[in-house]
């Protein structure tokens, strides 16, 4: 057991490469706080938000050359108990692309000759918030990709990307569907990509595709909440065992039990670091849906999980460009989703544990309703100043899979 509070510590190093290809370091310190947001639902890669106070003179010269020049972050873990054995774990350390709101001041010359504040003498701070995007990640998916196929599988369209974005984990599609000839017009990036082929020739799978670019690998799986396996990732599924508050209790589970031989990590978590949200609204909004195809085709299905009471049968209609008979599958799992998710805030956890081709089973003794297996709708890593470390709280939120 370890005691309460923070066993690891974070340093940070962060870099401006400028137009001579010079690494400018800019204080850490100065920054109030760094968070890496993972929302696999809403974004295709992660995004870094950084929040702090920057030397004036090195923001301005990052504002007249933010589509030229680049900023290098490394974050490395050290045990917190034992800080005298200069022993670093790298975190990660990568090149990212900034994006900031700034304007250089028209006064700046007058006001700080030298970026030095006239009134006190000393270096003039600006307190900023700069979003970084891995340099590679925007890199690789920004390609144009057309182009004739004969008869290519749906499985083969979708590797054509590969060709891009290097290690990928793709789900076996359920609908591998060969084509005789497939024309593709010309389509600006690898997610665009992607999102075409399953919305205008055919769906990948019986819910939505998830599709994520993550630092070390691209992920293109369905919403089903199975683990897909991945070459060497030896943990497959994540178990996260809530507890209930003790008061009494002055100490807290470790990150996490791993059983290799399972496959399984179990992690325990408060009860008072957890939150459920419940949509009462879903149900009552759609409960059917008819989807008419490009060659007038009618489909219809019912959502039994949106059944309720007090509405009557709510019909939804769409007119699709996708002749794919399994189309309408997706479309009601969508519609359809669990109106379950939960909030876990835990120290410390290591985020690559947490992707999304993982399988997570939560288990709540107070709540035995809303046990069993759930997907993982974000990641957030948050790493805050104290002192002269950083300390790192990780945000997770899934959400119920219906079954």
């Amino acid at each position: 057991m370890a005691v309460k509070g923070e066993q690891y510590r974070y340093r940070i190093d962060i870099k401006y490469i400028d137009s001579k290809n010079v690494e400018v370091e800019i204080d850490s310190l100065q920054l109030q706080y760094i968070l890496i947001d993972r929302d696999f639902d809403g974004m295709n890669m992660p995004v870094i938000t950084l929040f702090g106070s920057i030397e004036k003179n090195i923001l301005d010269d990052m504002i007249r050359n933010i589509d030229n020049n680049i900023i290098t972050l490394g974050i490395y873990k050290y045990d917190g108990m034992n800080q005298k054995d200069n022993i670093t774990d790298k975190c990660f350390s990568d090149r990212f692309i900034y994006i900031l709101n700034e304007d250089i001041s028209k006064t700046d010359k007058l006001d700080n000759p030298g970026g030095i504040d006239s009134k006190t003498g000393n270096q003039n701070y600006k307190e900023v918030t700069i979003f970084l995007l891995q340099q590679d990640a925007v890199n690789n998916n920004r390609q144009t990709i057309n182009g004739v196929y004969h008869n290519a599988s749906m499985n083969s369209l979708i590797l054509q990307s590969s060709n891009y974005l290097g290690k990928m984990l793709l789900e076996p599609i359920k609908y591998d569907t060969k084509y005789d000839q497939i024309i593709i017009p010309p389509i600006d990036s690898v997610s665009a990509y992607i999102k075409f082929l399953n919305d205008n020739i055919g769906v990948f799978y019986d819910t939505p595709y998830r599709f994520f670019i993550d630092f070390d690998c691209t992920y293109i799986v369905s919403s089903s909440g199975i683990p897909v396996r991945a070459r060497n990732q030896y943990i497959y599924t994540i178990a996260i065992d809530i507890k209930e508050v003790d008061p009494l209790d002055t100490y807290e589970e470790p990150g996490a039990y791993v059983d290799i031989r399972a496959g399984k990590y179990t992690i325990g978590v408060s009860a008072a670091n957890t939150e459920y949200t419940k949509n009462q609204v879903i149900n009552k909004m759609v409960n059917q849906i008819t989807v008419i195809n490009a060659k007038g085709d009618v489909f219809q299905q019912d959502i039994d999980e949106n059944k309720a009471k007090v509405t009557k049968t709510i019909n939804k209609i769409m007119s699709i460009s996708n002749n794919d008979k399994n189309v309408i599958n997706p479309i009601c799992h969508n519609i359809g989703l669990s109106n379950v998710s939960i909030s876990i805030v835990k120290n410390d956890l290591d985020a690559a544990l947490f992707t999304i081709n993982k399988e997570y089973i939560i288990k709540d003794p107070m709540h035995n309703e809303y046990n069993g297996r759930y997907i993982l709708v974000s990641s957030r890593q948050l790493f805050t100043k104290q002192n002269e470390t950083f300390l790192m709280s990780t945000i997770l939120t899934f959400r119920k899979v219906i079954e």
